[in-house]
């Protein structure tokens, strides 16, 4: 599939990611994205795993 669409950050993950947000909810911590919208969650973003691979909208969270 990436030779397909190719992927450019096929080496990073969601946990170097500028939109990665983190929430506490009792006693986990929640990973969300917000720039990817779902309809599945209260709070509106989706839900991800912080070692997934980067989709395209990634930035880095130390560039500007």
């Amino acid at each position: 599939m990436d030779e397909l669409f190719g992927n450019k950050f096929k080496d990073k993950t969601c946990l170097t990611c500028k939109h990665r947000e983190s929430w506490k909810v009792y006693s986990k911590f929640i990973q969300y994205c917000n720039k990817q919208l779902s309809k599945k969650t209260k709070s509106g973003f989706k839900k991800i795993k912080a070692k997934n691979e980067a989709c395209g909208l990634y930035q880095d969270r130390r560039s500007r």
